[in-house]
């Protein structure tokens, strides 16, 4: 679906359940509906990411079939124009990267450790004396292993 920028504002009000899209469908970017040439293309980092492409030259965005429904479900309209904006994919790049190193701990330590670190962590976060907390744990895990 075509949608030049004018008409976002009064399809979100229509925005109606579609089927999703075939696999791979997002694997490729197309020419501008209007003429104006190769659209840009911008991954959105939703509960399942998935690509959108817009024009440059007259800020249309394409939908492939079930991306509109998505962008409008998940709260999304407000920050289109902001999808391709380069701040915007550097931030949605570090996100991703924290969620995997993230996923990769709990993988590495296991899910109880994990969730006692990560408690640990979100206490000493804020707490005034949080490099003397960190220097005590550092030497009580030395210590043990000497004994």
């Amino acid at each position: 679906m075509w949608m030049p920028m004018y008409e976002m504002p009064r399809l979100i009000e229509e925005a109606v359940a579609e089927v999703e899209p075939p696999p791979g469908i997002d694997a490729r970017s197309g020419m501008c509906p209007s003429g104006h040439g190769i659209m840009s293309r911008a991954r959105i980092d939703a509960a399942t990411p998935f690509t959108l492409e817009r024009c440059a030259s007259c800020f249309g965005v394409w939908f492939d079939r079930g991306e509109w429904r998505r962008v409008a479900e998940e709260h999304l309209v407000d920050e289109l124009p902001q999808f391709w904006s380069r701040e915007w994919q550097a931030k949605q790049r570090r996100i991703r990267s924290r969620v995997a190193h993230l996923e990769s701990a709990k993988e590495d330590f296991g899910a109880e450790l994990y969730e006692q670190l990560a408690q640990l962590a979100d206490t000493l976060r804020s707490h005034p004396r949080r490099s003397e907390a960190l220097a005590f744990l550092r030497e009580e895990s030395d210590a043990h292993t000497a004994r």
